[in-house]
């Protein structure tokens, strides 16, 4: 849902500006995802 947004924090706490790989495997079909996040700040 492009309306829920994540604002850059982790356990309420501001992430540093950088670059994150994630990695999210399915359970029920063991299909896996990865992705490249770049935080930026205004």
């Amino acid at each position: 849902d492009p309306d829920q947004r994540w604002d850059g924090t982790h356990r309420g706490k501001e992430l540093p500006i950088g670059t994150y790989y994630w990695t999210i495997e399915v359970r029920e079909t063991g299909e896996v995802r990865k992705g490249i996040l770049n935080l930026l700040r205004k």
